[in-house]
C-alpha cells in the first residue's frame, strides 16, 4: 500500500509540475532581439557611482 501511494503522489507531483511550465515564450525569440541601443564603457566615479565597504579593521 506505500508502493503504491508513493508511486500514486510522485505521478501526481510529476503532473502538476508539467503542468506548470510554461513553453509559450521559448519558441517566440521575437521578444529578444536588440532594437537599438548606445553604450559607453567607463570608470568613472560620478557615472558609475561608488560602494565602500569597510573590513573589520575599518579598512576602505
Amino acid at each position: 500500500m506505500k508502493k503504491f501511494s508513493l508511486s500514486l503522489f510522485i505521478a501526481f507531483l510529476v503532473f502538476i509540475i508539467s503542468a506548470c511550465s510554461n513553453t509559450e515564450y521559448v519558441n517566440n525569440v521575437e521578444h529578444l532581439k536588440l532594437q537599438k541601443t548606445e553604450v559607453r564603457l567607463t570608470d568613472d566615479k560620478k557615472i558609475v557611482g561608488e560602494m565602500i565597504v569597510p573590513d573589520k579593521k575599518n579598512k576602505k
